[in-house]
């Protein structure tokens, strides 16, 4: 490929540290994780936050710290995996590296394989 016909885009990206919370105001998706498309995860984590949520909404007699607890357990260490893995084979490709992209998305598959 033609270096000259590349298009290239520079992308943000971020993790919050835990909590996402400030009392009863939550980050979710992008606002609390973004990273370059390279693992195709961003919408589903943005989602899986979503659903995470609503389920402790529902599930738990109101909102408190209990409930904050849960979902920071229950969302930032998977975030966290698709952060670093999209970050990781983004800097491979920028830098032309022959990483060993198995065993990077089999890392990330066996974190994701589990229920959020």
């Amino acid at each position: 490929m033609d270096p000259a016909t590349v298009s290239y885009t520079h992308f943000e990206t971020h993790i919050v540290p835990a909590p996402w919370n400030r009392g009863r105001v939550v980050l979710v998706g992008d606002a609390a994780h973004t990273c370059p498309p390279t693992v195709a995860q961003g919408a589903a984590m943005a989602f899986e936050d979503s659903a995470v949520l609503a389920e402790l909404l529902v599930t738990r007699p109101g909102v408190d710290d209990t409930l904050w607890q849960a979902f920071t357990a229950r969302r930032f260490a998977r975030a966290l995996a698709v952060v670093e893995a999209s970050n990781t084979l983004a800097r491979w490709q920028l830098d032309r590296v022959r990483g060993d992209v198995g065993s990077l998305m089999g890392s990330l598959a066996a974190v994701l394989g589990t229920p959020a």
